[in-house]
């Protein structure tokens, strides 16, 4: 169900035929389904102003390594959210200033980013076609290093913010660490 809250395709998702329960019967195919879980039970619990992260693995069926067996690489995911108006603009730039504030704590430059709107969606990874579904394609931008595409960050589209009842000024980002 989560899978599908987030306008993601459950064909992508590993089926775990022994799951303990129905909720855990598929892998799940980014860290930002989980992050916007918490992120409404945040909302729920009266926290106007938060930001939340997570470092881990997300799988993807046809992502496979040069042994047949499916990638396993860390990614970390960002989501801000905030019902005060306590910053002008687009959440995007919020989420943007988080990921360079990392990025700089490890000497990383030349990050370059394209905003969706303009970008093709061929040539794209897997993992990235996957979580397009959940951005605002105005609002947010492919992060490009070294000509690579390592994520993604930006504005959620009004039906994520409406399903999982956040707040108007929310944005996210997932890239992919490796």
């Amino acid at each position: 169900k989560l899978i599908e809250k987030c306008n993601q395709d459950v064909n992508m998702a590993y089926h775990i035929k022994n799951a303990l329960s129905p909720d855990l019967e598929f892998m799940r195919t980014s860290l930002l389904s989980s992050s916007l879980v918490k992120a409404q039970e945040n909302i729920q619990r009266n926290i106007n102003t938060f930001c939340i992260y997570e470092f881990n693995i997300a799988h993807q069926k046809g992502d496979l390594d040069k042994f047949g067996v499916p990638r396993e690489q860390w990614n970390m995911s960002l989501l801000f959210s905030t019902k005060e108006n306590i910053i002008d603009g687009n959440p995007y730039y919020q989420v943007k200033r988080y990921l360079e504030k990392v990025l700089n704590g490890i000497n990383v430059e030349d990050v370059k980013y394209k905003l969706l709107s303009n970008s093709s969606e061929r040539d794209l990874p897997l993992w990235i076609l996957n979580l397009i579904p959940l951005f605002n394609d105005r609002g947010s931008a492919l992060i490009i290093y070294r000509d690579t595409v390592i994520g993604i960050l930006g504005d959620f589209k009004k039906g994520i913010k409406d399903g999982f009842k956040l707040p108007v000024y929310s944005a996210g980002l997932e890239i992919n660490l490796e």
